[in-house]
């Protein structure tokens, strides 16, 4: 019976420890290492072992990062304008979340380059606030989701390559009026669903997604009314036969290749659906496997 007493007292106390947590505010005046104490108001660098958190707030200093870093979560931009930005070039773990433009006053920027990545529970990017990501390579590792424009907020989100996987990625998630934007050139996205089930690629209502490379592997595709994914390179795969489905995102205006209605192949083959974009000047839209065409001519 003692030592049943003695065990719950050592529990009891590591929860307290762990609810120590600090929050560490960027107050450098110059200098633009993360890694360097004296550049926080608490002469600490955050650590996710102690579960601290990062703010940016009003400093105008950039944040590097060219060793690993870690925290329990960072805001960029939280509840008021960060003029800086968060470049990472190294390892950047998170336990929680990162969220780029937290509050309706907040606005941040985080620029991600090869050599560099993010690994956190989910990111929001415009998280009631105005937030920019800027992805130039690297690799972003998610268990949830990357949203971008979430809650009211304005994001927007450049990807120029590198690698995301993640369960789910919405432009435009949330109540409120704003008009978030996705742009693809280069890269990969796996959506896989993860322990939700629920990959998807998602444009809800005010997003504006644009595939003009790369390919993104999702699990469906989901484009509401207000919203448009266009198509000008690169390759959509969706899993199954959801041609039919296509075809109506077309038909709604909802899906489009070059800007144009109709633009879009879609085909079916070995468990999978491939959209992708008819060269211009074609106006020819391709349903299901063998390549049934619907041919529309321009006005």
């Amino acid at each position: 019976m003692y030592k049943k007493c003695l065990c719950v007292v050592v529990v009891l106390s590591l929860s307290s420890v762990g609810l120590s947590a600090t929050s560490y505010t960027w107050a450098s005046t110059g200098d633009t290492d993360w890694n360097t104490a004296s550049n926080w108001d608490l002469n600490g660098v955050p650590l996710i072992s102690l579960l601290d958190q990062a703010w940016f707030k009003t400093s105008t200093v950039d944040c590097v990062i060219n060793a690993p870093a870690s925290a329990r979560l960072v805001q960029v931009g939280h509840g008021e304008a960060y003029d800086g930005t968060l470049i990472i070039n190294d390892s950047l773990d998170l336990d929680a979340v990162m969220k780029i433009g937290n509050l309706v006053a907040g606005s941040g920027a985080v620029e991600l380059n090869a050599g560099g990545s993010i690994n956190s529970g989910w990111i929001g990017v415009g998280q009631k606030g105005t937030g920019l990501l800027t992805m130039n390579g690297g690799s972003i590792t998610l268990d949830t989701a990357l949203k971008v424009g979430s809650a009211g907020g304005t994001g927007t989100m450049n990807m120029f390559g590198g690698t995301i996987t993640a369960d789910r990625m919405v432009v435009a998630d949330g109540a409120g009026t704003f008009t978030s934007t996705f742009t693809m050139t280069d890269g990969l996205i796996t959506l896989d669903g993860g322990d939700l089930g629920s990959g998807a690629f998602r444009v809800l209502a005010d997003g504006d997604a644009s595939l003009d490379g790369g390919i993104i592997n999702s699990l469906d595709l989901v484009v509401l009314t207000g919203g448009i994914l266009d198509i000008t390179g690169g390759t959509l795969v969706l899993d199954g036969d959801v041609t039919v489905a296509i075809g109506d995102l077309v038909t709604a205006g909802l899906l489009t290749g070059n800007g144009n209605a109709n633009d879009i192949s879609a085909s079916f083959s070995a468990g999978y659906t491939t959209v992708t974009a008819v060269p211009e000047p074609a106006t020819l839209f391709l349903l299901g496997l063998g390549g049934l065409a619907l041919r529309k001519k321009r006005s």
